[in-house]
């Protein structure tokens, strides 16, 4: 199944969902762990059995003590969600199919299902050894022993969660009739077809492409990884119906090659023209694979995973890790939310989130990233030629883009950010070697100096000090609250340092407008011309994101530093940004307003946007 969360929600009662990630409280010891009460769906029909596959090869949410199906959320580690969903949609035995660290599997899943659970749902456990590092596909086939010839079941992803009524809806779908020496079979497969909906979809995602020819008789014409986004009708939802047709046709692609793909054989039922296709119906599903994606489906999504009313705020209590420690989230929605003057609150930006809105569009801001590069760059080496140590600090680092590349440049790199997701993100990637010379800290940018002098290793406080703020982090302050940031950047630089920003260019916005904004509406939300302010170069959009920023000129930004009274060294246009190098003006009195610490009360999202 694809890596990342994808989680579709009905978003005509859902238009508000958050960003971002929660404060998780461990939740209360009890010797009775209570299963969630779901609404009453259809039971399931001709299916009544499930295969639980837990032997996937390991991702980045396993861990030395157990898989990422051992993830708490909640009362219930994942995979007994899947277990209580499946039963109360009619499923009468499970197979459980166990692969890495297995005997945990099996234990947790008893230890928390109680015995007249058990009693009233057989459950049946497949431990494979280590043969699940064959693959996921490979390992299905230890099942098979398991199945009757000719019987059905759902396929089911022990990492994956749904709303019951899903799950009843693919017990029920009818097979047609066959006799013994049928060996095509068919299978169905639940299928999202609204990708604008999704979230945190992975490279990796299995894509499907449907045969409209008949509309009275859709069927899946492939389905596979490598089909394109842009040209797919939907994606794979994690949750198939078959028969044990489904083994012969994993024998056959074992015979060819090493390793292959549960899709690969779907695939095959494709070719025959038996894969059909069951549409989620805008109800929800979501597979966890990343941490953010965790944490957007714990802090909004998962209400609406078909329980009753009174069960709604059932994650609550947040989501642990296989040893039961809360897993590091940021807050959303509990205790201290930090909110731009505008409402926005840019904590709330996952990794995912801002990657594909800022990043991935280097065909818009490439040349700007090299031209930013290469600035920073040429003042460091006439540093160092004078004989300084320098070293690099970044305010609003984003998830690493900038500063990443240059730490060769520097004796130490460090990038700040307000947003926790980010900062996990950097010092989770950083390059092997490079763990003593770069480090990422999350902080308020308002009280950068302190920060640094706390966090900060001892050379960094000797070093000549390159101080930069870039990719417009500057054009979405509030006016009121820049002049504290300035200062701090500054006061952090010293009088041998440097303080440079590098803002988006005034005369690009109206470009920008149409061929980034608008093309990123998870960015900055959708917007009419209403929201756009030529005259000031301003986008500003409304709730829910709230979203502000403000392109700058050449001018405009040789007057912000004349009344900061700081030094030119240089402010020239490039491309689609306004490259800025300043630093203390020695002339300057210390009580001047532009340096004053107690001209604007602090500022909390220093974050690149």
């Amino acid at each position: 199944m694809a890596a990342g969360l994808q989680s579709w929600v009905d978003q005509a009662g859902n238009k508000n969902l958050a960003w971002g990630y929660m404060v998780f409280k461990k939740p209360t010891s009890s010797t009775t762990i209570r299963q969630l009460n779901y609404r009453p769906v259809p039971k399931a029909g001709s299916v009544k059995q499930a295969l639980v596959t837990a032997a996937s090869r390991l991702s980045s949410l396993d861990s030395q003590t157990g898989p990422k199906c051992l993830i708490r959320l909640g009362d219930l580690p994942i995979i007994c969600h899947v277990i209580t969903q499946l039963s109360h949609s009619g499923i009468q035995r499970a197979v459980i199919l166990c692969g890495y660290q297995g005997k945990q599997i099996q234990q947790a899943v008893e230890c928390n299902l109680s015995a007249e659970f058990r009693d009233k749902m057989k459950l049946e456990f497949v431990h494979l050894g280590d043969a699940w590092q064959k693959g996921h596909a490979q390992s299905i086939l230890e099942a098979k022993k398991c199945f009757k010839q000719g019987e059905e079941f759902l396929i089911c992803m022990s990492d994956h969660v749904f709303d019951p009524s899903l799950i009843s809806k693919m017990a029920s779908v009818s097979f047609a009739k066959k006799d013994a020496s049928d060996v095509c079979g068919e299978a169905f497969c639940l299928i999202e077809p609204d990708t604008k909906g999704l979230v945190g979809l992975s490279s990796t995602a299995v894509k499907v492409k449907l045969d409209k020819t008949d509309m009275t008789c859709v069927k899946v014409k492939s389905i596979s990884r490598s089909i394109e986004l842009a040209e797919a009708h939907a994606i794979e939802a994690g949750l198939f119906a078959c028969d044990t047709s489904l083994f012969q046709k994993l024998e056959l692609l074992a015979s060819e090659r090493a390793y292959f793909a549960l899709a690969e054989a779907m695939d095959l039922y494709a070719a025959d023209g038996t894969l059909w296709p069951i549409e989620t119906d805008n109800r929800m599903w979501f597979s966890v694979e990343t941490k953010e994606t965790l944490a957007y489906a714990v802090s909004d999504g998962l209400k609406e995973i078909g329980v009753v009313q009174e069960d709604k705020d059932w994650l609550s209590q947040g989501a642990f890790n296989q040893d039961g420690k809360p897993i590091r989230v940021w807050p959303v929605g509990f205790g201290k939310k930090h909110c731009s003057p505008t409402g926005s609150s840019w904590n709330e930006f996952t990794v995912e989130r801002w990657r594909s809105a800022v990043y991935i569009n280097l065909s818009y801001f490439g040349d700007l990233y090299k031209d930013t590069c290469n600035f920073v760059t040429e003042i460091a080496k006439n540093m160092k030629l004078r004989g300084q140590r320098v070293s690099l600090c970044e305010v609003g680092c984003g998830t690493g883009e900038f500063i990443r590349p240059l730490a060769d440049q520097f004796r130490t790199t460090i990038g700040m950010d307000f947003n926790a997701n980010f900062i996990q993100f950097c010092n989770e990637h950083i390059p092997a070697g490079y763990e003593n010379k770069m480090r990422y800290i999350c902080g308020d940018a308002c009280e950068l100096v302190d920060l640094m002098k706390e966090k900060a290793p001892p050379s960094f406080q000797t070093d000549t000090k390159i101080v930069c703020c870039v990719g417009n982090t500057m054009g979405i302050i509030p006016p009121e609250m820049k002049r504290r940031v300035y200062k701090q950047m500054a006061e952090l630089a010293g009088p041998d340092g440097v303080m440079v920003i590098v803002y988006w260019n005034s005369k690009c916005f109206g470009d920008a407008c149409q061929n980034f904004y608008f093309a990123n509406p998870q960015l900055c939300g959708e917007f009419t011309g209403e929201s756009i302010d030529f005259n000031c170069t301003t986008l500003t959009t409304g709730p829910p994101s709230n979203y502000r920023s403000h392109w700058t000129g050449i001018e405009e930004a040789r007057k912000i530093i004349a009344d900061l009274g700081m030094e030119e060294i240089v402010v020239e246009e490039k491309g689609k940004g306004v490259l800025v190098a300043a630093r203390q003006n020695v002339h300057t009195p210390r009580s001047s307003p532009a340096l004053d610490p107690t001209a604007a009360g602090g500022f909390a999202p220093p974050m690149r946007v």
